[in-house]
C-alpha cells in the first residue's frame, strides 16, 4: 500500500510503499464476525448515489464476501463518513471528482 505524508499545510511532502502479506483465504473467507475490504462497505454505505445506482451497488448484505461473516457494520466505525474521508484525501492530494468516480 502506499503511504503518503502531508504538511499542516496539507501538502504532500513525501510517502513510502509498504508491502504486507495477505493471506489468500482471508480475501475469499470472513469468519463470523469479521469485515475485509473495508473501503467497498464504506463505498457502499457513504458512495455518491447516482454512482451506485450506475454501477447497480445495493448493500453489503447483497455481495457474497461483504455478507458471509454476518458482519454488515462494525461497532464504533462510521463507514459513511469514512469514505467522505478518502474522498477528502483525494481532493487534497488533487484527484478530481470525474477522477475519483473512475477509481470507485
Amino acid at each position: 500500500y502506499l503511504q503518503l505524508y502531508f504538511s499542516d499545510r496539507g501538502e504532500p511532502v513525501g510517502g513510502v510503499t509498504n508491502n504486507f502479506l495477505l493471506e489468500k483465504t482471508r480475501v475469499t473467507f470472513q469468519q463470523r464476525g469479521e469485515r475485509t475490504f473495508h473501503i467497498f462497505y464504506q463505498l457502499l454505505a457513504g458512495g455518491w448515489p447516482e454512482l451506485l445506482q450506475q454501477v447497480q451497488l445495493g448493500g453489503p448484505e447483497d455481495f457474497a464476501y461483504t455478507g458471509q461473516s454476518g458482519t454488515l457494520y462494525a461497532d464504533n466505525m462510521d463507514d459513511a463518513t469514512m469514505f467522505r474521508e478518502v474522498v477528502q484525501a483525494m481532493e487534497i492530494v488533487k484527484i478530481n471528482h470525474d477522477e475519483q468516480w473512475h477509481i470507485f
